[in-house]
């Protein structure tokens, strides 16, 4: 249910962020927002590009066009 994975979300050790195909952030749990040093609603006016290295960018832009292609179900970068 939603409020399973809302709450699978929220309170993961990890940063997690939930993210439009076109790039914003529409929300970050408290491991994301601590990592990144912004409040949610700060990251909200960001962009994943805002906090990717400017090596990763193409990389991750390719990713994001498989993932919405439906070529990927998913994809992780360190």
């Amino acid at each position: 249910s939603n409020k399973q994975l809302k709450a699978q979300m929220q309170y993961a050790a990890i940063g997690h962020k939930l993210i439009s195909p076109d790039g914003w952030i529409l929300q970050a749990n408290k491991a994301a927002c601590d990592i990144l040093g912004y409040t949610e609603e700060e990251l909200t006016q960001k962009t994943y590009q805002d906090f990717t290295h400017p090596g990763d960018l193409l990389i991750n832009k390719q990713y994001m066009e498989q993932l919405l292609n439906g070529d990927i179900d998913t994809f992780q970068l360190d």
